[in-house]
């Protein structure tokens, strides 16, 4: 494919205008084209000219301002179509893949890719305040240029949206954390609020394996912890609860 694109380019050097090439097996399907060349004039998806054996679009126009029209038959030398039809050739090798064998390596490979963000095992108990207020570094404007918050302006998201739900971070590859953590499930109504659970280890070596047994253990789902979470919340231990 790459040498016939760069033999295009080089066949139509020089030329103006640069004639436009399309690959197009479905059009060779739909007019049903077995030789080359071919030439035809469509109008709203009918032929109204054609020929084989001629590749100029000036001499197809000169014959239909001269009446002729339909097939006008071989005019030149012509080739049978050698090279296969690319959709088939497409849909052939997409029913030899092992689909499934493609997306088990790519959840194999997830773990080996993953990047965890990690935090320091606490050492103290504390209590934080954590000021989610942002300022505007400029101005937000609408589609029309008019300023609809100026520059300087401190926002707090929560006073819009309410935090209504528990964070819980923790590295699931410490054995204590992750008993501290499921004693500390067993005290909560899980009614009453929304808990979410956030590890920023996982064991990469067993991958999917790990986390299912994690999820088993505390009987929810478990996430990663992501550089946006961290900094959104100014987390800097585990376990955090937000």
């Amino acid at each position: 494919m790459g040498a016939a694109i760069r033999d295009w380019h080089t066949l139509m050097a020089g030329l103006d205008p640069v004639p436009q090439v399309r690959i197009d097996p479905k059009a060779f399907v739909h007019w049903r084209v077995t030789s080359v060349p071919a030439i035809f004039r469509i109008e709203d998806d009918k032929v109204t000219a054609s020929a084989l054996g001629v590749y100029s679009k000036d001499w197809l126009q000169r014959q239909i301002e001269t009446g002729n029209s339909g097939s006008l038959g071989q005019r030149g030398p012509i080739h049978s179509i050698l090279e296969p039809d690319l959709m088939q050739v497409s849909m052939q090798r997409l029913q030899s893949l092992d689909l499934g064998a493609l997306k088990k390596k790519a959840i194999e490979r997830f773990w080996s890719r993953q990047t965890f963000t990690d935090l320091p095992r606490a050492t103290q108990y504390r209590i934080r305040m954590v000021d989610p207020t942002i300022v505007m570094q400029r101005p937000l404007l609408d589609a029309n240029a008019r300023t609809l918050i100026p520059a300087g302006t401190r926002i707090n998201p929560l006073k819009a949206l309410p935090f209504t739900q528990q964070l819980v971070v923790f590295n699931a590859s410490n054995a204590e954390e992750v008993d501290a953590v499921a004693h500390w499930l067993e005290d909560q109504d899980r009614t009453l609020r929304r808990i979410t659970l956030i590890t920023t280890q996982l064991d990469r070596a067993q991958g999917w394996n790990s986390l299912n047994a994690l999820e088993k253990t505390l009987d929810s789902p478990v996430y990663l912890l992501n550089a946006s979470l961290k900094q959104r919340f100014d987390l800097q231990v585990t376990p955090s609860f937000v």
